[in-house]
This record gives C-alpha cells, structure tokens and sequence, in this order.
C-alpha cells in the first residue's frame, strides 16, 4: 500500500513539474521575451526569500550563449590548483565580494530590488523567475569606485545554480542579453 502511494506522489509530481515548464533552455527564457518583461516591485516575503537564497559563496561553473533560438551552455573547464575562478561572495549583512580573476575584483553591499513578470507558462514556480541584483557603494582592484551596477539574475536547477547577465550602470534597458555566467553554491568564501 505505502509502495502504492508513494508510485501516486511520484506521478503527481512529474505531472504537476510538467505544468511548469516552458521552451527557454535551462529554465533561461530568451532575450527578446526579457526585452518585454515588467519590471515589479517584490512582495516583502518573497523580496527576503529570494535574499535569503541568494546569499553564500556562488563559484563560476560556465555560461549560457544565445545562439538563434535557445541558450547554448559553455562549460569551464576543471580549475588548476593555483588559478583564481570567477565567484561572488554575498554576505546575509548585504556586502559583496566579486571576484572576476586574481587581479580583477569588485566589492561593495548589494540588494535584491525587483522582480520581472511575463505572460504565459513559466518555470516561476520553482525559481520566482528573474529579478533584479543592485551592487552599489563599489571599489574595484584599481582602487576606484563605481556608484552602482545591476544585473539580472535567475536561479537554476531547483536553486543549486544560479545565472547572472549583466545590465549595466542603471537601468535603461534589457537589450543585448544573449550570455551569461552561470554559477554553482560553493562552500563560504570560495573563490
């Protein structure tokens, strides 16, 4: 009888995943679709949710190139012992640590400011969709400071994997996001 139930919960999960799936690859829908998108203000509940997340180290794992009609997945290759990999550093206290390589790197605090909302079937269920990553307060490896900077962010794979595309210094448009760098959870402080 348990073996019964457990067959029955396993359909109705497959079933009800089903209903969530839509035709961007890897949960990534395409970038006239995000052209389109509203941007909107997060609920207080899902505004903490998604920082609560969203914190921790995140390790490069690849990058996602637009490539006619789906994102096409760039994997990195195994790092070398003493090579430094692109990774963030998101503190629960809103500081940020970006490092692109070991002589390019940013910090500065950081916030989850809105969310986009599309028409139509997506995987939002499961990862709220895309929302909008504000780095301000910045200083850089060439001891310069940028005000703020954004990007727009999605999780993957039930939240293991997270994808990045960088908007820019404000908020003007969405056009021109065909990749983006992917990352995995790596153990705190990473990099």
């Amino acid at each position: 009888m348990a073996a019964r139930h457990s067959i029955i919960a396993w359909s109705l999960m497959l079933i009800s995943g089903a209903a969530f799936a839509h035709p961007g690859h890897f949960g990534l829908i395409d970038p006239v679709s995000v052209e389109k998108a509203q941007r909107r203000p997060l609920n207080a509940v899902d505004g903490k949710d998604l920082r609560a997340r969203l914190a921790g180290s995140w390790k490069i794992s690849g990058y996602r190139l637009w490539d006619k009609d789906r994102y096409m997945e760039v994997a990195i290759s195994k790092e070398k012992i003493d090579e430094t990999r692109e990774s963030w550093l998101l503190r629960p206290n809103g500081q940020f640590r970006h490092v692109m390589s070991k002589s390019l790197w940013f910090t500065g605090r950081w916030e989850v400011v809105e969310a986009l909302w599309r028409e139509g079937v997506t995987d939002e269920a499961t990862s709220r969709g895309y929302f909008i990553l504000r780095t301000y307060d910045i200083s850089t490896s060439f001891m310069t400071r940028r005000p703020e900077e954004y990007f727009l962010v999605t999780f993957l794979d039930d939240w293991r994997g997270l994808a990045t595309f960088y908007l820019g210094k404000d908020l003007t448009s969405f056009k021109g996001l065909r990749q983006g760098h992917t990352y995995e959870r790596a153990p705190y402080g990473a990099r």
